[in-house]
């Protein structure tokens, strides 16, 4: 038989090797769980990470349709004042084309009726030649000549000049 020495021994051992076990089994349960944690850390992570790739998108769409929008309005803002810079412009012009053609139109009659007094000025008459001893030879400028000299014919140079005739008598 053992002796009670040795069967305390043993039963410490036993125990111990209870105990042991125990520790083993709590152990196990221990890196179980941890395990099972890991997974969970790094499942959050996967969806915590989707959920920011799919807010960042969102947000990239947001800020990217926000400044289409921004450029578009602030784009359509230019091309308004650009309209009304040019409507003001138009109106402004017309203001303007009205007096301006006022003003050519006075211009004009001023000149038709200059025109009409240098025609009148210079008009055709029987002209006679004194280098031929006072032969009736034409039509000479009222104005143009005098008694004393040669006769300008008809038409004088400021008529053809009127009449945008060249120089040269045809």
């Amino acid at each position: 038989m053992t002796s009670a020495y040795t069967q305390d021994l043993i039963k410490q051992r036993d125990r111990a090797a209870a105990e042991v076990r125990a520790a083993e089994d709590e152990l196990g349960k221990l890196r179980r769980r941890v395990a099972e944690l890991i997974e969970e850390r790094d499942s959050a992570r996967q969806e915590a990470d989707l959920w920011h790739g799919t807010a960042v998108t969102a947000i990239a769409k947001y800020t990217y349709t926000w400044a289409a929008h921004q450029s578009t309005i602030l784009e359509a803002r230019r091309q308004a004042a650009r309209a009304d810079r040019i409507l003001a412009a138009a109106k402004r012009g017309c203001d303007d084309l009205g007096a301006m053609a006022h003003a050519a139109l006075t211009r004009a009659e001023q000149a038709e009726t200059r025109i009409a007094a240098v025609r009148e000025l210079h008009q055709p008459v029987d002209g006679v030649d004194y280098r031929r001893r006072e032969e009736r030879v034409g039509l000479a400028c009222s104005t143009c000549g005098t008694p004393d000299e040669y006769a300008t014919w008809w038409p004088c140079p400021t008529i053809r000049a009127l009449d945008g005739a060249p120089e040269d008598r045809p």
